[in-house]
């Protein structure tokens, strides 16, 4: 949970730079008072799940609608290639 209460925090963080400004709107969650360990402990609970997001997300294929080619190249961006669970189709 520490990781979890850290990586939060951290983005909040990097949110509220001056960079963000003109395209930060209200935050949608957590909504917890971030200094509080056992608000965002339940938060978390609440909240955090597996892997079931992980897969099947960019599709892969030789066909125009997929977001990868059969060697995880992205189509329409250079020298970028997909390296996770995502091009999987279930896990």
């Amino acid at each position: 949970l520490a990781t979890l209460r850290q990586g939060l925090r951290l983005s909040r963080e990097l949110v509220a730079q001056p960079a963000f400004d003109g395209v930060r709107g209200e935050e949608a969650w957590p909504r917890v008072d971030l200094g509080d360990d056992a608000a965002l402990d339940e938060y978390i609970r609440s909240t955090a799940h597996s892997a079931n997001a992980l897969g099947g997300s960019c599709r892969m294929g030789s066909d125009p609608l997929a977001v990868v080619d059969p060697a995880l190249r992205v189509r329409g961006a250079s020298g970028l290639r997909v390296v996770d669970a995502s091009v999987l189709p279930t896990l």
